[in-house]
């Protein structure tokens, strides 16, 4: 089972434990989101991730977004489920974070984290895995 995620306790908690339930939140969803998806070639797994994000000060997230916004599309295309937003647009929101002191980054999040909420609902209910 996938749990859905709730972005007001995501903002919440990560303000309060500054930043450290940031990179709990982006492990759970890069976990459950392998979970999904099954394995793939060059899937990364959550703890290598949150450590790269760590060691490169921040700049392997903006690859991590792009990277889980594929597969997210990916998933999403081939359950039939309705998408707002793609990759390259959670992208777009993160990098523009630096222009708007963070806030784009959240948007890039909120988009990412509905969307993963609706696959979450698809993937708890009736599933059919995409095929490579």
């Amino acid at each position: 089972m996938v749990r859905r995620k709730e972005f007001a306790y995501y903002v919440l908690f990560s303000i309060l434990t500054c930043g450290i339930y940031g990179l709990y939140f982006r492990y759970q969803l890069n976990k459950e989101i392998n979970q999904m998806t099954g394995p793939e070639p060059g899937q990364i797994s959550p703890g290598v991730a949150i450590v790269l994000m760590i060691v490169t000060c921040g700049i392997y997230e903006f690859y991590w977004v792009y990277q889980m916004g594929l597969r997210i599309d990916r998933l999403s295309d081939a359950n039939g489920i309705a998408r707002e937003d793609s990759a390259s647009g959670y992208l777009l929101w993160d990098l523009t974070s630096f222009f708007t002191l963070g806030i784009t980054a959240w948007v890039a999040y909120y988009k990412m984290v509905k969307q993963f909420n609706r696959l979450a609902d698809a993937y708890n209910s009736v599933w059919t895995p995409y095929q490579r």
